[in-house]
């Protein structure tokens, strides 16, 4: 205990009462359980705690965690030995707003369940590093009614069920779903209902021109993201036109893209980036004459190398 209250001595000449914001990350494998414990006395009103890939964070550190008894937002992504026995002692942090698990991939179903608990949470973050997520059953979601912003990038297991569960979450502003390739049309009609300002669709492969319909109905969406995707049209870009705050609009590598698809985009004048990169059948003069019709448009990446406004 002498050394851990070494470690943070240096703190102690500060006025700690005043700190809200703690990055531990500089101190390496330094943090441990035992050092987690005397920092939540030195500094008793911290707010946010960012642990993120710090390779000595492990279930024994969230049990000491409850004992910061102000912390709202806390970053624990790539801490790679939380497991579910930790995630149990998370569950306790009933006042936590935003927590990020990115890359926390030992948690399974009974962990994520877990989360449940947690009903003040406005920002989850579950995006997942492996080539399999081991959380099957994301129904625990929807008892966290005040939950903002969702990040489910690369969650395999995501589903149009998923999407369903989503739809009860009526305060969702940002959804990510990247990579999540079992999500169809059928899904997005769930979430067209929902006040979206946010939506990454990227590599969500199963997504068509029907699709967009549905998104073309979240009339305060202010950012999409639909790249790698082999079945978007020019019918599908048609069927955004009613999204008149739409400010960012990400399609590239989406092969079926074309002139006539740009033509579609003329009306959102409120875009202030356009990225079309990769989409081979779209033409440098159709490029020009969006270009001239968006002359609001700050970034418009275009063709194989990013060809921006400036060399249009």
């Amino acid at each position: 205990m002498a050394e851990e209250k070494r470690r943070v001595g240096v703190f102690s000449r500060q006025k700690a009462e005043e700190i809200r914001t703690l990055d531990l990350r500089h101190y390496g494998s330094k943090v441990t359980a035992e050092f987690l414990k005397i920092v939540s006395l030195v500094f008793p009103n911290i707010s946010t705690l960012i642990l993120s890939g710090l390779k000595n964070v492990d279930d024994s550190c969230m049990e000491i965690l409850y004992g910061f008894k102000c912390l709202i937002h806390l970053d624990i992504s790539t801490c790679y030995k939380i497991t579910d026995k930790g995630v149990s002692f998370l569950s306790l942090i009933s006042w936590l707003k935003s927590l990020n698990l990115e890359g926390c991939d030992k948690i399974t179903d009974v962990g994520a369940q877990e989360l449940g608990s947690l009903r003040s949470l406005e920002t989850l973050n579950l995006h997942s590093h492996r080539s399999k997520s081991e959380i099957y059953d994301y129904s625990f979601l929807s008892k966290l009614r005040h939950l903002k912003n969702i990040d489910l990038g690369y969650c395999h297991n995501v589903n149009d069920s998923t999407l369903e569960t989503l739809s009860k979450l009526l305060k969702l502003q940002c959804v990510n779903l990247t990579n999540c390739k079992e999500i169809t049309d059928k899904g997005l009609e769930y979430l067209q209902n929902l006040d979206l300002r946010f939506l990454n669709l990227g590599r969500c492969e199963k997504i068509t021109n029907k699709g967009f319909a549905s998104v073309g109905k979240m009339i305060n969406l202010q950012t999409l993201v639909c790249t790698s995707n082999n079945l978007i049209s020019a019918d599908g870009v048609r069927r955004l036109q009613n999204l008149s705050e739409l400010s960012h609009l990400c399609l590239s590598n989406c092969p079926l893209l074309d002139d006539k698809a740009l033509s579609f985009l003329e009306r959102h004048l409120k875009l202030q980036k356009l990225s079309l990169t990769y989409c081979p059948k779209i033409t440098s003069e159709g490029a020009k004459k969006l270009k001239k019709a968006l002359s609001q448009l700050k970034t418009f990446e275009v063709g194989e190398h990013n060809i921006t406004m400036n060399q249009l």
